[in-house]
Protein backbone atom coordinates (compact mmCIF):
# COMPACT_ATOMS: atom_id res chain seq x y z
CA UNK A 1 0.00 0.00 0.00
CA UNK A 2 1.50 3.26 -0.62
CA UNK A 3 2.32 5.71 2.11
CA UNK A 4 -0.25 7.81 3.39
CA UNK A 5 1.84 10.69 4.25
CA UNK A 6 1.19 13.35 1.53
CA UNK A 7 4.18 14.18 -0.27
CA UNK A 8 6.13 17.74 0.77
CA UNK A 9 4.64 19.40 -2.61
CA UNK A 10 1.78 19.56 -2.00
CA UNK A 11 1.84 19.55 2.18
CA UNK A 12 2.78 23.69 2.30
CA UNK A 13 -0.62 24.53 0.31
CA UNK A 14 -2.47 22.04 2.50
CA UNK A 15 -1.28 22.77 5.67
CA UNK A 16 -1.29 26.39 4.91
CA UNK A 17 -3.82 28.49 7.27
CA UNK A 18 -6.50 30.17 6.09
CA UNK A 19 -7.50 33.10 7.92
CA UNK A 20 -9.74 36.17 6.99
CA UNK A 21 -10.94 39.52 8.41
CA UNK A 22 -13.71 38.57 11.03
CA UNK A 23 -16.51 41.02 12.45
CA UNK A 24 -16.72 40.92 15.96
CA UNK A 25 -20.42 42.05 15.98
CA UNK A 26 -21.46 38.84 14.14
CA UNK A 27 -22.72 36.09 16.01
CA UNK A 28 -20.51 33.12 16.69
CA UNK A 29 -21.81 30.02 14.42
CA UNK A 30 -22.46 27.00 16.21
CA UNK A 31 -21.10 24.02 15.06
CA UNK A 32 -21.76 21.19 17.61
CA UNK A 33 -19.56 18.54 16.08
CA UNK A 34 -15.93 16.73 16.73
CA UNK A 35 -13.83 17.80 14.06
CA UNK A 36 -9.75 17.24 14.09
CA UNK A 37 -6.96 16.91 12.17
CA UNK A 38 -4.18 13.55 11.96
CA UNK A 39 -0.44 14.56 11.29
CA UNK A 40 2.96 12.97 11.42
CA UNK A 41 5.57 13.48 13.31
CA UNK A 42 7.05 16.20 11.55
CA UNK A 43 3.24 17.84 11.33
CA UNK A 44 2.65 16.79 7.92
CA UNK A 45 -1.32 15.77 7.09
CA UNK A 46 -1.85 11.87 7.39
CA UNK A 47 -4.96 11.11 4.93
CA UNK A 48 -6.32 8.23 5.10
CA UNK A 49 -6.32 7.38 9.12
CA UNK A 50 -9.19 5.52 10.56
CA UNK A 51 -10.81 7.40 13.06
CA UNK A 52 -12.82 6.18 16.32
CA UNK A 53 -13.95 7.19 19.05
CA UNK A 54 -13.60 5.76 22.98
CA UNK A 55 -16.98 7.04 25.47
CA UNK A 56 -16.57 8.09 28.73
CA UNK A 57 -20.10 6.26 30.51
CA UNK A 58 -21.38 6.29 34.12
CA UNK A 59 -23.63 4.47 36.21
CA UNK A 60 -27.43 6.40 34.89
CA UNK A 61 -28.57 7.44 38.63
CA UNK A 62 -31.96 5.71 38.44
CA UNK A 63 -30.81 2.63 36.58
CA UNK A 64 -31.43 -0.89 37.54
CA UNK A 65 -27.97 -1.62 36.58
CA UNK A 66 -27.22 -5.34 35.77
CA UNK A 67 -30.48 -6.46 35.77
CA UNK A 68 -30.62 -7.39 31.99
CA UNK A 69 -28.17 -10.32 30.59
CA UNK A 70 -25.41 -10.42 27.91
CA UNK A 71 -27.36 -10.53 24.80
CA UNK A 72 -30.91 -10.84 23.63
CA UNK A 73 -33.48 -13.59 25.16
CA UNK A 74 -36.88 -14.84 23.18
CA UNK A 75 -39.06 -17.26 23.27
CA UNK A 76 -40.14 -19.25 19.82
CA UNK A 77 -44.01 -20.59 20.54
CA UNK A 78 -42.97 -22.99 17.59
CA UNK A 79 -40.38 -24.10 14.91
CA UNK A 80 -39.93 -21.12 12.41
CA UNK A 81 -37.60 -18.39 10.47
CA UNK A 82 -35.73 -16.09 12.87
CA UNK A 83 -34.47 -12.60 11.14
CA UNK A 84 -31.73 -10.57 13.14
CA UNK A 85 -29.47 -8.35 12.64
CA UNK A 86 -27.38 -5.74 14.59
CA UNK A 87 -27.34 -2.10 12.72
CA UNK A 88 -26.29 1.20 12.78
CA UNK A 89 -28.80 4.01 15.13
CA UNK A 90 -27.27 6.67 12.68
CA UNK A 91 -28.03 5.38 9.21
CA UNK A 92 -29.58 2.38 9.27
CA UNK A 93 -27.07 0.24 8.14
CA UNK A 94 -26.48 -3.45 8.88
CA UNK A 95 -23.86 -4.21 10.45
CA UNK A 96 -24.08 -7.64 11.57
CA UNK A 97 -26.21 -10.54 10.60
CA UNK A 98 -27.04 -12.39 14.09
CA UNK A 99 -29.95 -14.86 12.59
CA UNK A 100 -31.19 -15.67 9.22
CA UNK A 101 -32.99 -19.10 8.95
CA UNK A 102 -35.40 -21.61 10.84
CA UNK A 103 -35.27 -22.30 14.64
CA UNK A 104 -36.56 -24.77 16.98
CA UNK A 105 -39.22 -23.98 19.26
CA UNK A 106 -38.09 -22.98 22.62
CA UNK A 107 -36.28 -20.04 24.30
CA UNK A 108 -32.89 -18.70 22.67
CA UNK A 109 -30.06 -15.65 23.13
CA UNK A 110 -28.43 -14.22 20.47
CA UNK A 111 -25.08 -12.71 21.56
CA UNK A 112 -22.96 -10.11 19.42
CA UNK A 113 -19.52 -10.42 19.65
CA UNK A 114 -18.76 -6.50 18.36
CA UNK A 115 -17.54 -7.50 14.39
CA UNK A 116 -19.40 -7.02 11.68
CA UNK A 117 -20.05 -9.09 8.64
CA UNK A 118 -16.51 -8.41 7.70
CA UNK A 119 -15.01 -9.25 11.07
CA UNK A 120 -13.75 -5.96 11.69
CA UNK A 121 -13.61 -4.58 14.73
CA UNK A 122 -16.90 -2.24 15.35
CA UNK A 123 -16.28 0.97 17.26
CA UNK A 124 -18.29 2.79 20.28
CA UNK A 125 -21.39 3.65 19.57
CA UNK A 126 -24.95 3.14 19.90
CA UNK A 127 -26.27 0.25 17.82
CA UNK A 128 -29.87 -1.42 17.24
CA UNK A 129 -30.73 -4.63 16.88
CA UNK A 130 -34.12 -6.18 15.26
CA UNK A 131 -35.36 -9.34 16.15
CA UNK A 132 -37.96 -10.17 13.13
CA UNK A 133 -39.94 -13.77 13.71
CA UNK A 134 -43.50 -15.35 12.55
CA UNK A 135 -44.89 -13.86 15.63
CA UNK A 136 -43.18 -10.71 17.24
CA UNK A 137 -40.79 -7.72 15.99
CA UNK A 138 -38.54 -6.47 18.77
CA UNK A 139 -36.45 -3.61 18.02
CA UNK A 140 -33.97 -1.97 20.56
CA UNK A 141 -31.14 0.14 20.93
CA UNK A 142 -27.74 -0.29 23.13
CA UNK A 143 -24.69 1.27 23.56
CA UNK A 144 -20.90 -0.54 22.13
CA UNK A 145 -18.25 0.33 25.46
CA UNK A 146 -14.51 0.03 23.91
CA UNK A 147 -11.69 0.77 26.55
CA UNK A 148 -9.25 1.60 23.50
CA UNK A 149 -8.10 0.06 20.56
CA UNK A 150 -4.55 -0.74 21.38
CA UNK A 151 -5.20 -4.00 20.69
CA UNK A 152 -6.23 -3.54 16.74
CA UNK A 153 -3.51 -5.43 14.43
CA UNK A 154 -4.37 -3.07 11.32
CA UNK A 155 -6.45 -0.03 10.75
CA UNK A 156 -8.22 -2.44 8.23
CA UNK A 157 -9.20 -4.54 11.44
CA UNK A 158 -11.26 -1.97 12.76
CA UNK A 159 -14.11 -0.24 11.25
CA UNK A 160 -13.85 3.10 10.51
CA UNK A 161 -16.33 6.21 11.84
CA UNK A 162 -14.61 8.21 10.12
CA UNK A 163 -11.55 8.93 7.72
CA UNK A 164 -9.13 11.89 7.34
CA UNK A 165 -8.93 13.76 4.17
CA UNK A 166 -6.27 15.06 2.30
CA UNK A 167 -6.02 17.56 4.66
CA UNK A 168 -5.92 15.22 7.56
CA UNK A 169 -9.11 16.37 8.67
CA UNK A 170 -12.21 14.56 9.70
CA UNK A 171 -15.21 15.49 11.07
CA UNK A 172 -17.84 13.42 12.95
CA UNK A 173 -21.76 14.21 12.68
CA UNK A 174 -22.88 15.22 17.16
CA UNK A 175 -26.26 14.37 15.33
CA UNK A 176 -24.71 10.89 15.59
CA UNK A 177 -23.24 10.54 19.02
CA UNK A 178 -25.15 9.35 21.57
CA UNK A 179 -24.16 12.12 23.90
CA UNK A 180 -26.54 12.59 26.98
CA UNK A 181 -28.74 9.28 26.54
CA UNK A 182 -28.66 6.07 28.57
CA UNK A 183 -28.66 2.71 27.11
CA UNK A 184 -28.15 -0.74 28.22
CA UNK A 185 -24.25 -1.10 27.86
CA UNK A 186 -21.79 -3.70 26.83
CA UNK A 187 -18.04 -3.75 27.57
CA UNK A 188 -15.26 -4.95 24.81
CA UNK A 189 -16.26 -8.57 25.65
CA UNK A 190 -20.02 -8.30 25.36
CA UNK A 191 -20.59 -8.50 29.15
CA UNK A 192 -23.61 -6.53 30.29
CA UNK A 193 -22.30 -2.93 32.29
CA UNK A 194 -25.76 -1.79 33.22
CA UNK A 195 -28.03 0.82 31.99
CA UNK A 196 -24.91 3.83 31.07
CA UNK A 197 -25.20 7.31 30.45
CA UNK A 198 -23.13 8.58 27.44
CA UNK A 199 -21.31 11.93 28.66
CA UNK A 200 -19.52 14.74 26.66
CA UNK A 201 -16.10 13.36 27.04
CA UNK A 202 -14.05 11.35 24.56
CA UNK A 203 -10.85 10.21 23.72
CA UNK A 204 -10.59 10.17 19.67
CA UNK A 205 -8.50 7.57 18.34
CA UNK A 206 -6.36 7.31 14.75
CA UNK A 207 -4.94 4.36 13.11
CA UNK A 208 -2.83 4.45 9.91
CA UNK A 209 -0.77 1.80 8.47
CA UNK A 210 2.60 1.74 9.62
CA UNK A 211 1.90 3.64 13.03
CA UNK A 212 0.66 2.07 16.45
CA UNK A 213 -3.12 3.36 17.18
CA UNK A 214 -2.47 6.84 19.17
CA UNK A 215 -5.16 8.39 21.30
CA UNK A 216 -6.29 12.09 22.07
CA UNK A 217 -6.61 13.06 25.39
CA UNK A 218 -9.48 13.54 26.82
CA UNK A 219 -12.01 15.72 25.29
CA UNK A 220 -15.40 17.32 26.30
CA UNK A 221 -17.27 17.85 23.06
CA UNK A 222 -19.55 21.22 23.96
CA UNK A 223 -23.44 20.91 23.13
CA UNK A 224 -23.00 24.15 21.03
CA UNK A 225 -19.40 24.68 20.04
CA UNK A 226 -18.51 21.16 19.57
CA UNK A 227 -14.25 20.36 19.85
CA UNK A 228 -11.53 20.47 17.50
CA UNK A 229 -8.54 17.56 18.06
CA UNK A 230 -5.11 17.44 16.71
CA UNK A 231 -3.61 13.80 16.83
CA UNK A 232 0.34 13.73 15.94
CA UNK A 233 1.37 10.16 15.32
CA UNK A 234 4.73 10.16 17.04
CA UNK A 235 6.07 6.89 15.40
CA UNK A 236 7.50 6.98 11.98
CA UNK A 237 5.94 4.64 9.47
CA UNK A 238 7.49 0.96 9.87
CA UNK A 239 5.94 -0.01 6.88
CA UNK A 240 5.76 1.93 3.01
Amino acid sequence: MTRRTLPLVLAGALLATLSACSDSTAPMRSDPDLRGRVVDADGQPVWGATIVLQYALVAAPASEGGKFGVGWAFDLGQAGPVHAWIYSSCGGDTIRTLANRVMPAGAHTLVWDGHDDMGRLVPAGVYRIRIDTENSLTISSFVLSRSGYDSALTPFDVAASATTNTAGDFRLDAQCQPFDDEFPAYDDQGDPLGIQLVTRRVRVWAMCEGYAPVASDWTEVDAQRGANVTIRLPQPPTAR
